[in-house]
């Protein structure tokens, strides 16, 4: 056991959205972001007679997402999306600690005014991951041991939410 400290740059973000509203109950969205996931270059790990650099190497992204709000009545509106969000990891160096890929992401939802002050929201996202691939070369105990990891990720995933909003 050793004290020891570790460091990284976290990415920075840039985004721009806007809303239309197309007739007195339909509205638009569309939003486009820009992750400078760059910064995220390596995990520098320092203790007392040594330490590591992980490196990560992301590379910047642009997401973007459409989607609209249907207003049912005055007290229910519903909604539905799409949006798209591409890893920023690379073939080279995609681990299976992070099997990441390209994710395409559809929502829909709904807001309802239960009683004056309190409402109700709740949405559901189904996640396709996109096929990517892995190529990951390591050496261990000074080159002594190498590991080559091959393989294809891809997978899907359902997020749900629900949640209560109190006016006052």
């Amino acid at each position: 056991d050793a004290a020891g400290t570790a460091s990284f740059n976290t990415p920075w973000f840039a985004m721009a959205s806007v809303r239309y509203a197309a007739t007195d109950k339909l509205t638009l969205n569309a939003q486009i972001n820009r992750i400078g996931w760059s910064e995220f270059d390596a995990i520098r790990v320092s203790f007392p007679g040594g330490g590591d650099v992980i490196h990560q190497n992301y590379e910047d992204v642009t997401t973007g997402a459409i989607g609209l709000d249907y207003a049912y009545s005055d007290k229910t509106t519903f909604r539905a999306g799409i949006g798209y969000d591409p890893t920023p990891t690379t073939d080279a160096l995609r681990t299976a600690r992070i099997p990441d890929s390209d994710r395409t992401l559809y929502s829909v939802g709904v807001s309802t005014e239960i009683t004056d002050g309190i409402g109700f929201d709740a949405g559901i996202t189904y996640i396709d991951m996109g096929e990517s691939n892995m190529y990951d070369d390591r050496n261990f105990y000074s080159g002594l041991v190498t590991s080559h990891l091959r393989g294809e990720v891809e997978g899907s995933a359902v997020a749900f939410s629900m949640g209560t909003t109190i006016k006052f």
